[in-house]
């Protein structure tokens, strides 16, 4: 094999590495993009070789292969794919008055009330076997639990919350499928992880939040 195609197969090879590092987050469309584009390199030195040599071929085979399309598929979604059922958050007028009925009633754990500023809510977590419920009691006057209770006398769910591994993928997911969210960027929720709420229009009437698997840095659990 000669040594001229030898250097222009790891060129393209180094080539092909390098647009992998660039991209910290892959898409799938971008992985069809870069297929072709190994397709048409080796095609371009399949061409330009005259020795005809079995190896060459070969190893060209070997150094463009392209990830699969499904294999990629599947590495991306599972960036945005459900995870478990965070909590079920309930608005409630006094988080201690709601929190007495799992207490004392049904013995659950309970935590203590933290208020959260930015979230405008007092917050109190009942502590489940597979989830939690939370329980929130307007904080400020332009608390949004205020604005709910203002529609809904009696308290009820506000939202549901469910886990993804990744926000940045779910964000982009959402938008490639035209999905409102309410912030353009993820919050710092009261569990001290990332999260979005989708406009309830998009998610039947319930508002969604889709909260990150892991703590943000810099945040407390």
């Amino acid at each position: 094999m000669a040594i001229g195609s030898l250097r222009k197969l790891f060129y393209l090879q180094n080539l092909w590495v390098s647009q992998l590092i660039i991209h910290k987050t892959p898409t799938l469309s971008y992985y069809q993009k870069l297929r072709t584009f190994s397709v048409e390199k080796q095609q371009q030195l399949n061409s330009e070789s005259n020795s005809g040599d079995p190896s060459t071929l070969r190893l060209s085979s070997a150094l463009f292969a392209a990830p699969q399309v499904d294999s990629d598929r599947q590495r991306v979604s599972r960036l945005y794919k459900l995870g478990k059922l965070n909590h079920v958050a309930v608005a409630v007028k006094d988080v201690q008055d709601a929190a007495e009925l799992y207490e004392k009633i049904f013995e659950a754990d309970v935590s203590k009330p933290v208020p959260h500023v930015e979230m405008g809510a007092t917050v109190i977590f009942v502590r489940l076997g597979n989830t939690n419920i939370e329980l929130m009691e307007p904080l400020g006057k332009a608390s949004p639990i205020e604005n709910f209770l203002t529609r809904n006398k009696s308290g009820g769910i506000h939202h549901i919350c469910l886990e993804v591994p990744s926000i940045e993928a779910t964000i982009q997911r959402l938008k490639e499928n035209h999905v409102d969210m309410q912030t353009e960027e993820p919050i710092i929720s009261d569990h001290g992880k990332r999260s979005i709420f989708v406009d309830p229009k998009d998610s039947n009437g319930v508002l969604l939040e889709l909260m990150e698997e892991t703590t943000a840095k810099g945040a407390s659990a």
